[in-house]
Formats: structure tokens, C-alpha cells, sequence
């Protein structure tokens, strides 16, 4: 089943209620949403894309954005999110590696990203290495005056929800590449679903929702996991079009769903206007993509009467944990297993572990997305990160309690081995951002002539009067002495990429002539 027929029957009781709105935008109702994306797919498909061919889109987010996502899926076609902020060189290594027959770009965007080879408007489509290029208004009615019916097959003629198998692809997108370099997933339309009802269920979507949105939308999370409860509940999808705290707290109290990052709760948290007048319209704050640090729930909390749904999930597997809606939320915790999830912890060798040991977190569930590894994007890793009974080797070190409650360590390429002793570098950041005076904080180890690896700590002051010694001198009345960062760096920033996670590569290499 094409995942668009079930949203379609989702929201049909709905076609006359606002879907999309942004400033600069005049508001896009379900219904004209709907017939936008019809227009769309046929324009698509007149151009000669056949189902299955991948589509990358490189555009500002805007309801044209969600639009075009939504006429892809209705069309069979496969959906490639580009990051709008990545430089061309990076974008062009991802159609290298993609191979899509269309590139959408901006109707403005001079940048072809083709390299040395130019781009030409609606250039062959067939066997060739470069891409078709549409140029597409980014103005809901510039695109809908476009999209004329002018004879049978021609652009903008109204296509019909294209039948799938539930295993065709819907989405390609790539990880954020916290551990390395970006991989390309393919989400079909039954894993779409079935990840959507699930999160609508837990999360208790409605149709009187309105869902703030401030996520980037070449990630799972802004592309679906933010909204996915929205499209299936008839509920509204209020976008920004970038993060801030001023923007988001301005429209707070329109709102009732927030979902974010951890990064985005603290440059929250940095404004005096976060208060619980602003929030209380708010029903759910939703937090994933990286560990929420105590520090921030609780202040979070104390703030504004909300305390935090903490979630875990990754590209490769939709959401596999969360918190419950109802109940109480455990602080450090990212909940309990999904619907149809089934969790353990495993030895370096496979082996279960029992409940409280520290290991790596598998988890099973019907449908998997495929991790694409090869060059040319055709080729699966997925299989290589299967057990042999069926669980997804998720590379993240947990633990779960007796309860079921899922703690993430931290990721196993992020291990420090140092002197022979394994360090968790969460477990540093845990006891640093629990000294008054440190904002974000990130840990990482790097080579070390005498330890094979020690760790450096990165630290951003809220107080200035700290130092690298009074922080080092209070983290050591919590922490081994073996675990204490060798270094310790007052920085401003902590580099993150895209989704807002640590960029723990790049830091590595800036540093790995620390210790030399």
C-alpha cells in the first residue's frame, strides 16, 4: 500500500482545515495541499520518472518542500532530502553516490552542483550520470498556476495515487554522521507507516494539534518523525524556517507539540522569556537525536511545568524507545520499547546480558530500512548489521533496567580506551554538566603516546569566572581519576552538525595532535 492512501484516509475527514502554515506564506489547507501534490506528481511523472526513481530535492523548507515530499510518495517515486546549508561539494558527493534521475532546485538557485558538468532544465533523464533539473517556485500559488492542465500526460495534470508493494522505497536519507561518514537509508512505504501509526498512537496525535516545527528537513527526525502524528491526525504543522529561540518561543503559545533536540532546549533555556505563561498552551515536548543532559530536564522542568518526553530511535530503524505519554518519565532514560520492539543487550561477542549490564543495545521489530553502503547506493550494509536471530546491532552502548527502562551510555566508536580501561564519555559529560557554571559540554578521546587514547573535555561557560582547574578539581569528587579529561578547553561553541548533535569526527581531528 503507496503510504499516501493512508495518509489521504487519514486526513480526509479534515480537507477543509489548515495542514501547513509559515510566515511569508499564506496558509495551505489539507484539500489544497492534497490537490498540489496530485499536480506535482503528474508534472513529475511527465517528465518520464517511472516509480522508483529517486528524486533529490535541494530546497528552502516551505510548504512547497512538504508538498513535493507528498507528491513523490503519491507518484511511487523516491525522495532525496538534500541539506540546504551543506556546501555544493558534499552535495554533489551525495548525488554521486545516490544517482537520482531529477534534481529539484530553488527557481533562483543558480548553483547546479554539477561540477564540471552544466545542468540543463529538464536534461535526458535516461542511463545518463547527470541528473534531469527542474527549478521549482518556492510560492504555493507560483507552483499551482504552473501546474495547468493543457492535454493528457502534460505538466500538472493530476496523477493518481500510484499503487506499491509495501517493501518499494519511498524515502532515501542519509544519517547525520555523528559517527562518521553520512549514510544513505531507504525507507519504504510499509516501514512509513507502520513507524507513523506507531508514533501517532504513543505520542496521542489529534486533529486539534499544532505541531512546531524547527527542525532541519533532510534528517528523519524533522523529515517524519516530527510530523508524521500531524499528517495521520488531521492535526496543523506550524513551520519555521530555521531554529531560534525568540521564534519558537513567540510561537509557543499558538502551539502544542514541540519537538526537538537537545541543543535547542538549552539555547531555550538561555532565554528569560522561556516561562510557563509561554508554554501553557502546550500539551508535549518531545526530545531525540541526542542525549538530553539531566541538567536540562530538570532546569526545563523547574522553567515551565513540562517535563520532557524523552525518545530513541535511529534512521536505520525508525523509533525503537520512548517515554511514556501518560505517567511518569524517567529523567536519563529514553522510555521503554515501542509496540512490536523487542530489546536486549549483547557482549562484544553477542552474548544477551542480563538486566543493568552495560552492553550494546540490538533491537527487533518486523521492518528494518536498508543501510545503503555501497558507491553507487545500490548495495545494502543492512544484512551486516543483523544477528543471525534477527536483531539490529544499533551500535549504541545501554543498559536496561528491571523495568524495561532503556539508559543510553553512549556509542561504541565513541569508547575511550585508555591505560586498558574503557571510559563512556556520557559519563564524564553527565558529571561535567552537573557543576554549576557549564552550559554544553562535549568529551572525546584522541591519541595519546603513553594511553593509546585519554579524553579532552570541551567546555562552554555560563559562568565566567571558571576555570579548566576548578572544573577539573569538582569533577574529580565524582569521577575516577582515570576518567578525568586530560585537557580541558574553554570553548564558545561546541561544533554540531546539521540535526544539532555533537560533531565528534570533526572534533577529533581538530584534535588528535593534542597529546603529540
Amino acid at each position: 500500500m503507496n503510504v499516501y492512501e493512508l495518509y489521504r484516509q487519514r486526513f480526509s475527514d479534515h480537507l477543509d482545515d489548515i495542514f501547513i502554515e509559515q510566515d511569508g506564506y499564506a496558509p495551505i489547507t489539507y484539500r489544497v495541499a492534497d490537490a498540489l501534490a496530485a499536480r506535482m506528481a503528474g508534472s513529475l511523472r511527465a517528465r518520464g520518472l517511472q516509480p522508483g526513481a529517486r528524486v533529490a530535492v535541494r530546497m528552502d523548507k516551505s510548504p512547497i518542500l512538504v508538498c513535493l515530499l507528498l507528491a513523490c510518495l503519491r507518484a511511487g517515486l523516491v525522495f532525496v532530502p538534500l541539506n540546504r546549508s551543506a556546501p555544493p561539494r558534499e552535495c554533489r558527493r551525495v548525488l554521486a553516490t545516490t544517482r537520482p534521475q531529477l534534481l529539484v532546485l530553488p527557481a533562483g538557485d543558480a548553483a547546479a552542483l554539477s561540477g564540471d558538468t552544466a545542468l540543463t532544465d529538464d536534461a535526458a533523464l535516461a542511463g545518463g550520470a547527470t541528473p534531469g533539473l527542474w527549478r521549482l517556485a518556492d510560492d504555493p500559488d507560483a507552483v499551482m498556476a504552473g501546474l495547468t492542465d493543457t492535454g493528457p500526460g502534460s505538466p500538472g495534470k493530476a496523477a493518481a495515487i500510484v499503487d506499491t508493494a509495501d517493501d518499494a522505497p519511498a524515502l532515501m536519507i542519509h544519517t547525520s554522521g555523528s559517527t562518521g561518514t553520512p549514510k544513505g537509508v531507504l525507507w519504504s512505504h510499509g516501514f512509513m507507516a507502520a513507524n507513523g501509526l506507531a508514533q501517532c498512537e504513543q505520542w496521542g496525535y489529534r486533529a486539534t494539534d499544532r505541531l512546531l516545527h524547527a527542525l532541519p528537513m533532510h534528517h528523519s527526525h524533522g523529515l517524519s518523525a516530527a510530523w508524521n502524528g500531524i499528517l495521520l491526525s488531521g492535526g496543523r504543522l506550524h513551520l519555521l524556517s530555521r531554529f531560534s529561540a525568540d521564534a519558537v518561543i513567540d510561537a509557543l503559545p499558538a502551539c502544542t507539540v514541540f519537538s526537538g533536540v537537545p541543543t535547542m532546549y538549552i539555547r531555550l533555556l538561555e532565554s528569560p522569556r522561556l516561562n510557563r505563561q509561554a508554554v501553557a498552551h502546550m500539551r508535549l515536548f518531545v526530545c531525540s537525536s541526542a542525549a538530553l543532559p539531566d541538567t536540562v530536564a530538570e532546569a526545563f522542568e523547574r522553567r515551565t511545568g513540562h517535563t520532557i518526553l524523552e525518545c530513541y530511535g535511529m534512521t536505520e530503524t525508525g523509533t525503537l524507545t520512548s517515554n511514556p505519554l501518560a505517567g511518569p518519565r524517567r529523567r536519563g532514560s529514553v522510555g521503554t520499547a515501542f509496540p512490536g520492539v523487542t530489546l536486549r543487550i549483547a557482549d562484544v561477542d553477542g552474548r544477551p546480558l542480563p538486566a543493568g549490564a552495560i552492553g550494546e543495545l540490538q533491537a527487533r521489530k518486523p521492518r528494518f530500512a536498508d543501510v545503503l553502503a555501497s558507491p553507487d547506493g545500490d548495495g545494502s550494509a543492512g544484512a551486516g548489521l543483523l544477528t543471525g536471530d534477527g536483531y539490529y546491532r544499533t551500535g549504541d552502548l545501554a543498559r536496561i533496567d528491571a523495568d524495561g527502562a532503556v539508559r543510553i551510555v553512549g556509542r561504541q566508536k565513541d569508547v575511550i580506551v585508555s591505560g586498558g580501561s574503557n571510559i563512556h564519555p556520557k559519563e564524564i559529560e553527565t558529571a561535567l554538566s552537573r557543576i554549576p557554571g557549564v552550559g554544553q559540554c562535549a568529551v572525546f578521546g584522541v591519541p595519546h603516546p603513553a594511553l593509546g587514547e585519554a579524553p579532552i573535555a570541551l567546555v562552554v561557560r555560563t559562568d565566567p569566572a571558571l576555570s579548566s582547574e576548578s572544573i577539573r578539581a569538582r569533577a574529580a569528587e565524582e569521577l575516577a581519576p582515570y576518567k578525568l579529561p586530560r585537557q580541558i578547553h574553554l570553548v564558545d561553541r561546541i561544533a554540531l552538525n546539521a540535526i544539532g548533535k555533537t560533531d565528534t569526527p570533526a572534533l577529533r581531528e581538530r584534535y588528535r595532535q593534542a597529546f603529540a
